[in-house]
């Protein structure tokens, strides 16, 4: 291209000559780049809120001790104490749940229709982090008789 312009008229500088794939690419770059730092912050967001969920079930644990003590002592299985304090972050993880999914929704709404390009809800998306909420907080290993100084 460069050689034919010449030709023409050597006088032209030609600098900055991109194929259409590299315009694009450049187009969307700060997209692209605002969509992987979301991603990151997302990440980050759910291991400190994992994060935060362990601390406060580690500390109700923790409190109840002694009860959970008196529970073995009286003939408790560690197995049923595991599904009591699993019971119990199930229950808090569905109380944030049932809070925040409507919310998600709502802002994904209401959020999604100034911006060109922003899809307003992504039920896929939102289901998998539900899924993920409640798994994460079910498999929450806590040792019910583990020892506290």
């Amino acid at each position: 291209m460069r050689d034919v312009v010449r030709k023409i008229d050597p006088g032209i500088a030609l600098r900055g000559i991109n194929t259409l794939e590299e315009e694009v690419a450049d187009s969307i770059a700060i997209v692209r780049i605002m969509g992987i730092l979301m991603g990151i912050f997302g990440v980050v967001a759910l291991a400190l809120s994992s994060l935060g969920v362990y601390g406060v079930l580690s500390e109700s644990v923790a409190q109840r001790t002694h009860e959970i003590g008196i529970r073995l002592a009286l003939g408790a299985k560690p197995r049923d104490l595991l599904k009591l304090i699993l019971g119990q972050a199930l229950k808090l993880t569905g109380i944030g749940l049932v809070i925040a999914v409507p919310c998600a929704v709502a802002i994904s709404r209401g959020d999604g229709v100034p911006h060109f390009g922003v899809v307003s809800v992504d039920f896929t998306i939102l289901g998998g982090f539900t899924a993920l909420a409640i798994t994460r907080g079910a498999r929450r290993r806590l040792s019910p008789c583990a020892p506290r100084d």
